[in-house]
């Protein structure tokens, strides 16, 4: 990379926006960590379902032992934190381009979508 395409990293903003981007990558992160937990937790469930399954109990006389209603509910907030976090990470990242003079044009280039779908996302509140 040469000088002169290299971005000074006295502005503000950018800084502002490099910092939120590190935070907004680390809640992401954590949302992945936690989801797979569950997974994890439900793999050892369904191990256990299987076992006890195979010694002759009935399939919804052990899934009601497991509490189906309250699997999904953990799990639906574990998918949707991860969603909203990706998307986070995508709308600072936006920002963050055009911060460092990218066009909105070029972002959306880059990451194959709509100059639309940029705008839209980067009027969305923090």
């Amino acid at each position: 990379m040469n000088g002169s395409s290299r971005i000074e990293i006295d502005n503000e903003d950018l800084l502002a926006c490099r910092s939120k981007l590190a935070s907004a990558m680390k809640e992401f992160h954590t949302a992945i960590d936690d989801l797979k937990d569950l997974l994890d937790a439900v793999q050892q469930g369904e191990g256990q379902l299987a076992e006890r399954m195979a010694h002759g109990e009935k399939v919804l006389d052990v899934v009601e032992l497991m509490d189906p209603a309250a699997y999904r509910r953990r799990m639906d907030t574990a998918e949707d934190r991860v969603r909203k976090a990706r998307h986070n990470v995508r709308r600072t990242m936006f920002v963050l381009a055009e911060t460092e003079g990218s066009s909105r044009a070029e972002i959306a280039r880059i990451w194959q979508v709509s100059r639309q779908l940029i705008s839209r996302m980067m009027r969305e509140k923090d």
